[in-house]
């Protein structure tokens, strides 16, 4: 292993944080610039978690400047992994709901919803889960499912905040 290989990954998460923050703003194109000069400070060949951490980030801003299909590259590889959850599934499965293919979504974050309610902890992804499935009842006009799973996220929030 190369003396900088761990160190190249904590400076590439600086560029997951500063990419995280200019997309809350809004400012897609200032989020996109960030992921691909932060691009160098991960390991090479790119695989493993660094791989889903820029996979899923880079499908997102996609998702969100509606370049889909360009989305659906980088994010169709979570749809395969069954045995994990993660951001990038999490994405892929907002990518399903905006293209209005709702039971693909369902899928994806059924699995990991139900994980969650055996276990006695709360994970962050969780509030993102519950609300991509209150708004995909919503679309399905399945108005009890969609207040039942928006309470539901509301309180995870809650939870993680500590109120």
């Amino acid at each position: 292993m190369p003396k900088n290989k761990g160190n190249r990954f904590h400076w590439g998460w600086s560029f997951i944080w500063m990419e995280a923050f200019y997309k809350f703003a809004g400012d897609y194109e200032t989020a996109m610039a960030i992921m691909h000069r932060g691009y160098n400070f991960y390991y090479q060949p790119l695989e493993g978690f660094p791989r889903q951490i820029w996979s899923a980030a880079i499908g997102d801003l996609h998702r969100l400047t509606g370049n889909n299909d360009s989305a659906m590259y980088y994010l169709s590889p979570f749809a395969g992994d069954t045995t994990t959850w993660s951001s990038g599934k999490a994405n892929l499965a907002a990518l399903y709901a905006d293209l209005k293919q709702y039971d693909k979504a369902l899928v994806l974050i059924t699995q990991p919803i139900d994980m969650e309610k055996g276990t006695n902890r709360l994970t962050v992804p969780l509030p993102a889960w519950l609300t991509i499935k209150a708004k995909i009842h919503l679309a399905r006009k399945e108005y009890n499912e969609a207040l039942q799973y928006a309470r539901k996220g509301f309180d995870a929030l809650k939870i993680m905040k500590g109120k």
